[in-house]
């Protein structure tokens, strides 16, 4: 699938539901102001999601926020803010359940297991950049998602079983 697709879509859920934007007008008793890598943010409490039992090499880090970074130049990426470690985050892709990357099965038996309704699924990749021969090189995790309860706010790093999904799927 090439980039340029994936940037057309909607996003694949209600951004109230948990995408934070950059903006000072969240009340006093839900902001959380940041100094970030990406410079100062102000994150609504409310929609921090938690991460129960953290993430390979950064257990301490229990629960992040998802930011859109200014411009349009990043869409469809999203920033994946940690709370607890300023300095640290991740940029993520949401993808939608119904996407081709993953047989639809997979996820909806991936996402049973950790206890999340189909409907209230959401599915995040971590994305790594780097430079081969001058030349930008996108990948995304296939092989561990970051799957999200909706409803709850809670997400799980999840090892897919089956070893179709690669590591480093080139975008």
């Amino acid at each position: 699938m090439a980039l340029v697709e994936l940037s057309t879509r909607p996003a694949p859920w209600p951004a109230t539901h948990i995408e934070i934007a950059f903006d000072e007008d969240i009340p006093d008793e839900r902001r959380v102001r940041l100094e970030t890598r990406m410079g100062a943010i102000c994150l609504d409490r409310s929609r921090v999601v938690g991460l129960p039992s953290g993430l390979p090499g950064f257990q301490d880090a229990r629960s992040f926020a998802l930011v859109r970074l200014p411009g349009t130049r990043f869409d469809p990426f999203l920033l994946m803010q940690f709370v607890e470690d300023p300095t640290t985050s991740f940029l993520v892709l949401p993808l939608d359940v119904t996407t081709e990357l993953y047989d639809p099965a997979d996820l909806a038996d991936a996402g049973r297991a950790l206890g999340i309704r189909d409907e209230d699924l959401g599915v995040l990749v971590i994305v790594n950049l780097r430079k081969n021969d001058g030349e930008l090189v996108i990948t995304v995790n296939l092989r561990a998602p970051l799957l999200i309860d909706l409803a709850s706010l809670k997400a799980w790093q999840h090892i897919m079983e089956s070893e179709r999904y690669p590591i480093r799927f080139q975008l």
